[in-house]
């Protein structure tokens, strides 16, 4: 079994005025064997080649040394329901050369012994995510949350001596992690939540895909079983796409983020704000047509399932992504591309917009949650669980608590994200204080599930239950 773990690395520097960023390797085709990536390895061929529909990837770097584990990496992975071999693959980065970022380590894992019952993979995917990393100087983390230290060390290595490597930090961003699984042989169990699609005819592949919360993010997990003797190029094409598709999303992500928050702001007409255009328009029209590609080789909806996930991180940004892009002055062809993105994605959104804090998977047909969930729209033959939190009108113990999470929240705050959630915070206690509780909630419903758990944290009840209801109306 073929686990691979996916930490993206979103570099917005090519859209601000001074990136100091190295232009080698020459991405998206540097040159192998004579390229390299400071602290990270060299650029070698891909051993069995690159992938189809996407520049790039034929040429990766071999990062041995750009993520090193506590020690010698063990053996075996010890699980509930058994034991497994483990082998590190490969460690591998690729840029586009734009924005778009990954980092990925395989691993080789076999099953050694079952305590009785049959192995689970989530299991193996949380004893991976959890293995522990080489601290060097800094607090050791563990595989699944080494986004940002990996992040920093990316910056580091492609930011010129004579720049200031930590000003150039803070445009290179960690995203989600995600595992895409390839499997022959052995019958495994997967969680009972997970969706499990299916394509039609005798030899169509079957892909099983679910959130796994771990570290405080949902973590994608896509589980692709071959049948014994089948071959390997379509399943490892798809294992390939996916891993490219997922390191896009959050490239749009991030990106999305950045501009509503004016973190990054290009002069119109400047270089940078031409770059920021081609790379999103050029992400529009990319997405989709790999996407629908993939979808159509498989039979398998992947690239809706990649929009959700997306767009699940996203609510209340459409109507200041759009202001903030009007201000760097786009040509009429990018309006009208972000334009269309926005009016399908609301569309969408009316029909069935689902928002989650807690823990959660969400299937086509079923959602299972053990936090609390709110859906807007008509959700067609679904089952729904739900328990809704309401809070009366304003009060004075409302807006102390929203002020002091504010607080919290922006002196906690390490990246973008918890930055706007901060701010949202902030905006809310202030519409709160002025009567305007609708705008509040406008302003709470962006905060998102990190605001959530630090005010509960810190027993904010009120704060916490408004954050729910915005999150849920």
């Amino acid at each position: 079994m073929l686990v691979v773990v996916q930490i993206p690395i979103v570099d917005l520097r090519g859209f601000t005025a001074e990136s100091n960023r190295l232009p080698v390797p020459g991405w998206p085709a540097p040159e192998p064997d004579k390229d390299f990536l400071r602290a990270f390895g060299a650029i070698r061929r891909r051993p069995s080649g690159g992938l189809n529909g996407w520049l790039g990837e034929a040429a990766v770097c071999e990062a041995g040394r750009g993520l090193r584990f506590a020690g010698s990496l063990q053996r075996s992975l010890v699980t509930k329901s058994g034991d497994w071999k483990l082998r590190v693959a490969y460690r591998r980065f690729f840029s586009d050369g734009v924005a778009t970022g990954k980092f990925e380590i395989g691993f080789d894992v076999r099953p050694v012994r079952s305590t009785g019952n049959l192995l689970r993979v989530d299991e193996v995917v949380a004893g991976l995510l959890k293995l522990p990393l080489s601290s060097e100087g800094t607090i050791a983390r563990s595989l699944g949350a080494a986004g940002g230290p990996l992040a920093q060390a990316y910056a580091r290595a492609t930011t010129s001596h004579v720049a200031n490597p930590d000003a150039a930090s803070r445009f290179v961003l960690a995203g989600r992690p995600a595992v895409v699984i390839e499997h022959n042989g052995r019958t495994l169990c997967v969680p009972n939540v997970a969706r499990v699609m299916e394509a039609e005819g005798p030899d169509a592949p079957t892909a099983i895909f679910w959130h796994q919360r771990l570290f405080a993010a949902d973590v994608p997990v896509w589980f692709l079983p071959r049948p014994r003797g089948a071959r390997l190029g379509p399943t490892r094409e798809i294992r390939l796409y996916l891993c490219r598709f997922h390191a896009e999303t959050e490239a749009i992500a991030k990106t999305f983020r950045a501009v509503s928050m004016g973190a990054i702001a290009p002069s119109p007409r400047s270089p940078q704000s031409d770059r920021l255009q081609r790379f999103l328009l050029n992400a529009f029209r990319h997405h989709r047509q790999v996407g629908k590609r993939l979808d159509s080789k498989t039979g398998l909806p992947f690239y809706e399932a990649a929009l959700w996930h997306r767009d699940h991180a996203l609510p209340g940004y459409y109507d200041s992504l759009l202001t903030a892009i009007s201000a760097v002055n786009p040509r009429s062809s990018v309006q009208t591309a972000i334009e269309d993105y926005i009016s399908e994605r609301r569309s969408q959104d009316d029909r069935a917009t689902v928002f989650v804090l807690g823990d959660y998977v969400m299937t086509q047909n079923h959602i299972t949650n053990s936090g609390t969930i709110g859906v807007i729209g008509e959700v067609s033959h679904s089952s729904v669980t739900a328990s809704q939190t309401t809070l009366g009108g304003a009060s004075n113990e409302a807006i102390v608590q929203l002020e002091a999470l504010a607080k919290i929240l922006k002196e906690q705050a390490s990246n973008p994200d918890e930055e706007v959630a901060a701010e949202a915070v902030k905006k809310a206690a202030e519409k709160l204080s002025s009567g305007d509780e609708s705008a509040a909630l406008a302003w709470l419903k962006r905060s998102g599930a990190w605001a959530l758990k630090v005010a509960e944290s810190i027993s904010a009840k009120l704060a916490a239950e408004l954050i729910i209801r915005a999150s849920t109306t």
